[in-house]
């Protein structure tokens, strides 16, 4: 996969936005691979305990039920499970703020009489119907990262045909980007960082 930069691309405040951006979406991805495994471990030996051994189960959770409510260790048994319950709970919040925070921030931009509001996966949107009608692009993915200053930096991930010229064609996703922000949208352009990747040459069968 080819990268290219423009001339302003090195923010340090764009890099790390971008990095929560992708801090946030490896945690989710892990999270829920992790919940996957467990189910698909867990399932099978919960059907067999059930069909199986029906009764020692049921006796066996009673059992532990009753040492972890009112047993010798219930006090630090229980201790355990309300710090693991409060951590988790902690953490569910933590990124569950994270992640409205950064798919749902709203761009303020001013106007002669007043101002509007637009929202990231808006612009994105309107960012990926402009360059998508540039020629050899097949797919498009635009990252808007809105800053406090009223700027925006735009990460745009490029899928082009393999046989483009990757500096030429980055310059023209540039182009078309800052002029969608700025001319038809009213935006101050912060940096504009392009990820350039080709699509799979598709291979004829005879």
């Amino acid at each position: 996969m080819a990268r290219a930069f423009s001339p302003q691309c090195r923010s340090a405040c764009g890099l790390k936005s971008r990095a929560t951006g992708d801090f946030v979406n490896l945690t989710n991805r892990v999270i829920v691979i992790i919940e996957l495994l467990i189910v698909i471990a867990l399932m099978p030996i919960f059907v067999v305990l059930l069909i199986f051994y029906r009764a020692g189960f049921a006796e066996a959770v009673t059992g532990a039920a009753r040492d972890w409510l009112i047993g010798a260790n219930a006090a630090y048994t229980q201790a355990i499970c309300i710090g693991a319950a409060v951590l988790v709970f902690v953490v569910a919040i933590l990124l569950l703020f994270l992640e409205l925070r950064r798919a749902g921030r709203r761009v303020r931009v001013p106007v002669s009489e007043g101002h509007f509001e637009m929202t990231t996966d808006a612009i994105s949107e309107r960012l990926a119907q402009a360059i998508l009608q540039i020629a050899d692009v097949t797919e498009i993915k635009p990252e808007i990262i809105a800053r406090k200053d009223k700027t925006v930096n735009v990460i745009l991930n490029l899928k082009t045909d393999p046989q483009v010229v990757v500096p030429k064609k980055t310059q023209e996703a540039i182009a078309v980007a800052k002029q969608v922000l700025e001319e038809r949208l009213g935006l101050q352009v912060g940096t504009i960082e392009v990820r350039v990747d080709h699509a799979r040459a598709l291979k004829n069968h005879e």
